[in-house]
């Protein structure tokens, strides 16, 4: 969220309206006359209103859809540099697949030959299916 964030703060335009509210009461205890003085009190408010700036936001949106790859290698095209970048999950699976370990059993392979016979080691993964 915190990318999220960054972008509404450039998008967005804020506004603190600080108001005054006086409000008045009795000096003194008892009913109100026509000789009755009053004690004002003002009581301090903020309110925030925001908007979006249609300027900023229209310069966003022309950069919707662009998705910069950076790369040192400089023989590579645009679209090498896009299949590299995509077959990269790929190659980082195989590279954890690789530091895993196996579980390896024997498989006894017979045929009707004695010259025939196999002993298979296979190397199976384990129970995580990879």
């Amino acid at each position: 969220m915190p990318i999220i964030n960054r972008i509404l703060e450039r998008l967005r335009l804020v506004d603190v309206v600080e108001q005054e509210k006086p409000t008045y009461r009795q000096a003194s205890k008892g009913r109100p006359g026509k000789d009755t003085k009053y004690i004002k009190s003002v009581t301090t408010s903020f309110d925030i209103s925001w908007s979006v700036d249609p300027i900023r936001l229209v310069e966003a949106e022309s950069l919707d859809g662009i998705f910069p790859l950076i790369t040192n290698a400089k023989g590579l095209t645009a679209e090498e540099v896009l299949r590299a970048y995509k077959r990269q999950p790929i190659i980082e699976k195989r590279f954890s697949q690789l530091k895993t370990d196996f579980a390896v059993f024997e498989i006894g392979h017979t045929n009707s030959s004695p010259a025939g016979r196999v002993l298979l080691r296979v190397c199976r993964a384990d129970a995580a299916g990879t």
